[in-house]
């Protein structure tokens, strides 16, 4: 399944956010921006910036950031209010932390867009798609750019518009035929750099909001005179401001302040402004004209008291803006200030040089010998590029710089579902552009439904009473905080606040009461992975491709799992090495090159602490105020979702052929989210998830063998465990028993038998021995796992009978270790006894056991290993000197051995206690089965519970199970695909209890590692059509289906997540490595 692709226009800070939330939810941006640079109005690009260069954020830098990029990646410490440089550079290093330049086109302005419907009938689509997202079948974005005057077209199926509202000043040619025949300059707040230019000049700077105030603070200080006028007073606030400690702290984190948010929400509008004012007069005392009767800036306002006596009376809204110096410097006379009472500028004189100012009073002034005029008076948004339906739909109207759109909820346009608006209002802020992006783009991947046309009806309508609103708040956001809030329960990533105070009270605290307001907030709920080994991390790579917020919970410092570098963790010895090539130890997109050295074929071991205790359901509650509500929003869309995705999927998975049991199948994901407790350094906390993956792996805690250790109870030497092993140092001249003939047990006592006095190795089975090289048809020695892994091969035997199967496999390992084969080598030491496969009478062969090892078979041909093993050799007992074990076989056999130390190397036992109990009763969780501890479908999902999956949880899986279990299951958890039918589901249950309880057991509960592989690649939809590529591309197709290579870059030539260009080359790399290591 091909990415839908997404266009976004702008890459200012909306721009850029929505490119990295549409990577996070498995989207392909294209950015168009017009600029060389990224950043928009603060960009370095001169024809594309908006600032000056002292310009300075008006609130601190713990608001000028994104949730997930904290602020002290990119500004310094003593920096509090950062400068445009700084933002800036913010900006940009955003962009690299996330690698969003390779996605944005510069220098490409965006002159057209239009519609481009499909030609082929609609009644293909999903007739049960959502009624709301029916628009997203129907046509696709044809994007006209100019480029350098080189116009191109490419096709989109979201568009993003993230221009900003700030790309062209107001016009205002009232105004500017009255000034015809003023003599001197006059130009915008935009072209304004500094004030070297207005030195002893006399300059009107019109427009009192945050440019006209500070522009005006900064060139009165060299002009001669400096005049600001307009409409209204605001109120003028510092920076910093005195807490209710008296502490000046940022304004920002004085303002920004959730419970002071919620505990406002049900007051009604005059209550508002009337504390609005009491405050801000608290904070500038010389405009409140009770307080200083001689204030050059009063802000007049009604008091509450005033409109309850009078019902009438309503308190005009509050205007403020925020400057350090502006205030001073008007006390100081130093800024003429004409503001209020609507002044304006209404004339210039005849002689040129002369302006008249005037109020709604009447009231007339008259300023001689102005040299210049700045004109702060906003800006205005540009959508020309838009068809005119559009613009009428979203009701745009240029001249307005406080809303220029009416939109749902300042986002989402009444009728097309595939486009959206980021920000587009007057004064947003950097959380509520992030939190529109996360929103619209979980939308347009299908994560969540499109309103509702009645929500929709009912947002426009209040969006229209704004616009008509007399006299109109200053910004269209009335309360910041509540705003975020209310976005963040759209998308689930609303914190619950009462289950935060009852399980993190520090936390709650600060981001409730301390006046303290984070975006980092909105990441603290997400998604699920217990263990970061190779499951773990490619669980947590897949989640981010499939738009999902992952939280992996490691137990140890480090990650690898088994191969971690943390001692506490680390299952593996010092000289262990892998049992199959570099080749197959890698991901499908990351490539061993990038990691292993060229010389290391068979890598070894050497190339966070959070212990999660408790797994329980939450389910909704409906009375929870605090709560997240919109957990159904979350959920609900799953089954639209995937029947959106119907149509993606048919080609491998059929998962349109019953919308009811899209329904039936996922409604689990709608009642309740994953309460994770942890115990982190002994202090227990908790989270709450949508989803989870458990990914610990099986090697987690030895095999118990409590009837073997109390037979050895009397055995007065030293008994350990495999995971204990690091190397042979303390065995030296020892008489040591390693217990298990499987890979560890054979390797561990093929190391420690050259330091030994005596090593003995006891097992169960006899098993095939091969070395790491195998001899191919042409004689040529090349890593075993290229000579095993054939898909041409494997689906030649995919019909064979599981008899054929092994007597198959028992020719082939005998010309490998002909040395095991009695049949070639009568008087061998380590036979491996089996059946041939007779046409005329048909046995029961003997599944066939292998392990992989370059000296073992050597070693025990030399005498060094002294094997009890096949006819299930065990230690019987010791016997009562303390120091000799008896050894006994099913035939009765039985020798006696005097010992040092025992080696146990049994296996591992699953540990899922954290699960709750009937969880694990569904799972049919068995711990002692180290073969099948669960029973999945599949071996990922559970029969029921349809949030919750398992990676790799069985014995032996392969790096390249790993992704592509990973890949399943995200896509799963976020609708792309769908849950398994309860018939597929029932039946695979079947045949997994089926092997469960299969005597004898074969050695691993997966079979064929490519044709499993292949199962899952067909169901995420990856799997390459072999016969098409044999047409397109003969010379891959020969690599990776006939020439003996598997490589898992294979999964990623075509479907969701497709990297074609760089699969084929890592293909043709791997395959050119291979056939140089032959030489």
């Amino acid at each position: 399944m091909n990415k839908k692709k997404i266009a976004i226009i702008g890459a200012g800070a909306s721009g850029l956010v929505s490119c990295k939330s549409a990577l996070e939810n498995g989207l392909e941006p294209t950015v168009f921006e017009m600029g060389s640079k990224v950043g928009g109005l603060w960009s370095e690009d001169p024809n594309i910036r908006k600032v000056w260069d002292d310009m300075q954020t008006n609130v601190s830098k713990y608001s000028v950031c994104f949730s997930d990029f904290p602020h002290y990646k990119s500004y310094s410490d003593d920096e509090i209010f950062p400068n445009n440089k700084s933002v800036y550079k913010y900006f940009n290093d955003y962009s690299k932390e996330f690698d969003l330049f390779k996605y944005i086109k510069f220098n490409t302005s965006v002159t057209k867009v239009t519609r481009e419907y499909n030609s082929i009938n609609l009644s293909n689509s999903n007739n049960n798609s959502s009624k709301n997202n029916e628009n997203n079948e129907s046509f696709k974005w044809r994007i006209t750019i100019n480029n350098n005057n080189e116009p191109e077209k490419e096709l989109f199926d979201f568009l993003i518009v993230s221009t900003g509202v700030y790309t062209k000043p107001q016009e205002l040619p009232k105004l500017l035929n009255d000034l015809k025949s003023f003599k001197g300059r006059i130009s915008y707040s935009q072209e304004y750099r500094n004030p070297d230019r207005f030195k002893e000049k006399k300059v009107v700077v019109l427009g009192t909001s945050y440019s006209g105030c500070e522009i005006a603070a900064e060139i009165s200080t060299v002009a001669s005179k400096c005049i600001n006028v307009g409409h209204e007073n605001m109120w003028i606030l510092k920076k910093y401001l005195p807490n209710k400690n008296g502490n000046k702290i940022p304004l920002d984190i004085l303002f920004f302040n959730r419970s002071a948010s919620y505990a406002s929400e049900e007051l009604s509008m005059n209550e508002r402004w009337d504390q609005r004012n009491k405050a801000f007069s608290n904070f500038s005392p010389q405009q409140d004209p009770v307080k200083t009767s001689n204030s050059k800036v009063p802000v007049h306002c009604n008091k509450l008291e005033e409109c309850n006596k009078d019902k009438e009376i309503i308190i005009k809204p509050v205007y403020s803006i925020v400057s350090e110096t502006y205030i001073d410097l008007v006390e100081n006379d130093k800024i003429k200030v004409y503001s209020g009472n609507g002044y304006t500028i209404v004339e210039s004189l005849s002689n040129g040089n002369s302006l008249k100012f005037q109020n709604d009073l009447g009231e007339t002034y008259i300023e001689e010998g102005v040299d210049e005029i700045i004109l702060c008076n906003g800006y205005k948004l540009e959508l020309d590029f838009l068809e005119q339906d559009i613009l009428k739909e979203i009701n745009y109207l240029a001249s307005d710089s406080f809303q220029p759109l009416i939109l749902y909820k300042n986002i989402f346009p009444p009728k097309t579902k595939n486009l959206a608006f980021i920000s587009l209002y007057r004064n947003p802020f950097l959380t509520e552009c992030e939190l529109f992006s996360r929103w619209a783009t979980k939308v347009f991947n299908g994560k969540l439904n499109y309103p509702t046309n009645q929500d929709i009806e009912n947002d426009i309508k209040v969006q229209l009473e704004k616009r008509f609103q007399k006299p109109r708040p200053q910004l269209p956001i009335m309360d910041y905080i509540i705003h975020c809030d209310s976005i963040a329960k759209e998308i689930g990533c609303l914190p619950d606040f009462k289950e935060l105070e009852k399980s993190d009270k520090e936390l709650y605290n600060i981001i409730w009461s301390d006046c303290f307001f984070c975006s980092a907030s909105y990441r603290l709920v997400g998604d699920a992975i217990i263990g970061a080994g190779a499951s773990g991390l490619a669980s947590c790579k897949s989640a981010l491709e499939n738009g999902l917020e992952p939280t992996v919970f490691e137990m140890g410092s480090k990650v690898g799992g088994l191969w971690s570098e943390d001692p506490n963790i680390r299952k593996v010895w010092d000289d262990m090495q892998t049992n199959i090539s570099k080749y197959s130890v890698c991901f499908s997109d990351f490539p061993y090159y990038k990691s292993y050295s060229d010389e290391e074929i068979f890598p070894n071991n050497k190339s966070f602490n959070t212990s999660v205790t408790k797994v329980t359901r939450e389910y909704n509650s409906n009375n929870n105020n605090h709560n997240n509500s919109s957990n159904n929003n979350n959920n609900n869309n799953n089954n639209n979702n995937n029947n959106n995705n119907n149509n993606n999927n048919n080609n491998n998975n059929n998962n349109n052929n019953n919308n009811n049991n899209n329904n039936e199948n996922n409604e689990n994901n709608e009642s309740f989210k994953w309460r994770i407790t942890i115990n982190n350094n002994n202090e227990p906390e908790k989270e709450l998830f949508d989803f989870l993956i458990v990914s610990t792996g099986v090697y987690t805690k030895p095999q118990e063998l409590p009837k073997l250790l109390n037979d050895l109870k009397s055995f007065k030497g030293r008994i350990s465990y495999s995971q204990e092993y690091r190397n042979p140092d303390r065995f030296k001249e020892k008489k040591v028993v390693v217990l298990g003939t499987s890979y560890s047990g054979c390797e561990i006592a093929a190391e420690i038998s050259n330091v030994t006095s005596k090593c003995i190795n006891v097992g169960h089975e006899n098993k095939w021995v091969l070395k790491k090289f195998l001899p191919n048809s042409n004689g040529k020695l090349v890593p075993l796992d290229f000579l095993l892994f054939n898909r041409a091969r494997c689906y030649y035997g995919a019909d064979m009978s599981m008899d054929e199967r092994w007597d198959r496999r028992n020719k082939a390992y005998s010309k490998y270790s002909p040395s095991q084969d009695l049949k070639i080598t009568p008087n061998s030491k380590l036979p491996v006894h089996y059946n041939e496969l007779n046409n005329n009478k048909k046995e029961n062969i003997k599944p066939v056991f292998a392990i992989i090892s370059d000296t073992y078979v050597d070693q025990v041909e030399k005498g060094l290993i002294k094997a009890y093993s096949g006819n299930g050799f065990e230690i019987f007992e010791s016997l009562s000197d303390g120091n000799s074990l008896k050894f006994q076989n099913d035939l009765g056999e039985t020798y006696i051995e005097g010992v040092d130390e025992i080696i146990l190397c049994n296996g591992y036992k699953l540990e899922l206690d954290f699960l709750e109990q009937d969880i694990l009763k569904e799972i049919n969780y068995l711990a002692s089965d180290s073969f099948q501890p669960l029973i999945l479908y599949k071996n990922i999902f559970p029969p029921k519970t349809r949030n919750l999956a398992f990676i790799s949880v069985y014995r032996g899986p392969f790096l390249t199970e790993c992704e592509l279990f990973s890949r399943w299951a995200t896509k799963v958890f976020n609708g792309k695909l769908n849950y398994p039918t309860n018939q597929d589901i029932e039946d695979d249950i079947k045949v997994q209890l089926e092997k469960r309880i299969k005597e004898p057991r074969p050695q691993f509960p997966i079979l064929d590692f490519i044709y499993h592989c292949e199962l899952i690649a067909k169901e995420i939809g990856c799997l390459p059509d072999f016969k098409e590529l044999e047409k397109s591309d003969k010379e891959l197709y020969n690599i990776i289906w006939s020439d003996c290579f598997f490589c898992s870059a294979s999964y990623r030539l075509v479907g969701d997540g497709a990297k074609p260009e760089i699969a084929k080359s890592t293909i043709i790399n791997y395959y050119n490595a291979y056939k140089k290591s032959l030489q």
